[in-house]
């Protein structure tokens, strides 16, 4: 039967192949785990918050210039989809980047990032059952359907995507997710990052000039 389907308001989960090469990857290790951290405050809603050993570093990790490759691989990544998908007539910058540090057995309880546009992260290092990330949506239909043939993007309320090097993923920030334990016996280590529209922050700053 001929139709069409509009996936409207849609909120787009983009997974992006970077061009970083596996030794590039291995150098950036030692360097982001020498950066600063701190135990995650998202830590204070997890179950064991204790326990749960997660770590986020100091903002502003990718304006360091011995991350020049690994933020032109970010940056490049924003303009293409811009370019192909979004349309947006402005420039983007990204306004904060940090270290994601997850060591065994650690994860990162459900949440979403405030106070920007789209966020990001970027696998430097991704061990097999390392952790998956997992989005949800909270706007739930008043009946579920049960069972089902098959799960798709159009029925599913859960998404799980596995990390592995040098994957991108990018997102809109009031996207909820969370990172499932990591299972590895290894580091997971990662770079999120959070984006803005110069459009928006200059229009801001001319709002609120003193």
């Amino acid at each position: 039967m001929k139709h069409n389907v509009w996936p409207l308001f849609s909120s787009p989960l983009f997974l992006i192949e970077t061009d970083l090469k596996k030794n590039e990857l291995k150098k950036l290790e030692p360097k982001l785990k020498k950066e600063k951290t701190i135990h995650s405050p998202i830590n204070k809603l997890s179950e064991n918050p204790k326990q749960n050993s997660f770590h986020t570093g100091v903002e502003g990790v990718l304006q360091k210039e011995e991350y020049e490759t690994l933020k032109d691989a970010v940056v490049k990544s924003i303009r293409c989809i811009n370019d192909n998908y979004f349309k947006y007539k402005t420039n983007f910058i990204i306004s904060k980047s940090w270290v994601g540090w997850a060591p065994a057995k650690s994860s990162c309880t459900i949440h979403r990032h405030q106070n920007c546009f789209l966020s990001g992260v970027v696998y430097i290092k991704a061990e097999e059952n390392c952790g998956d990330i997992e989005f949800e949506n909270f706007n739930h239909r008043d009946i579920s359907v049960e069972p089902r043939h098959k799960n798709t993007i159009y029925n599913v309320e859960r998404f799980r995507v596995i990390p592995k090097p040098g994957l991108l993923l990018l997102f809109p920030s009031n996207m909820y997710h969370k990172i499932h334990e990591n299972n590895s016996n290894e580091d997971r280590i990662s770079v999120p990052f959070d984006v803005m529209p110069t459009s928006f922050l200059n229009k801001y700053i001319e709002n609120n000039e003193v």
